[in-house]
């Protein structure tokens, strides 16, 4: 992971269950960055065989998931790719 993406999952540590998400544009203020950037990190993030959290996102932002959150958020994944599927199809 790179030094920026550390210290984004370092921060997304301390966001804890979906009442806790930190909104986009103040993650993004935070580190300098702009939102797409951001979201290039939150999926390198994601990606990373080393991240022992799951980073999920809602209306609200990003936050680390709960034990009984990791279902949901890994079926709103899902169905986001497959969205992206058909759409290339």
């Amino acid at each position: 992971m790179k030094a920026t993406a550390e210290l984004i999952y370092r921060e997304l540590k301390g966001h804890v269950g979906r009442e806790n998400a930190i909104c986009a544009d103040e993650l993004a203020d935070m580190f300098g960055i702009g939102e797409r950037k951001l979201r290039d990190i939150i999926r390198e993030i994601r990606r990373d065989s080393d991240a022992d959290k799951v980073v999920a996102s809602c209306n609200g932002g990003y936050y680390i998931c709960t034990k009984d959150e990791l279902a949901k958020a890994n079926e709103r994944l899902y169905s986001q790719a497959f969205s992206l599927l058909k759409t290339a199809n």
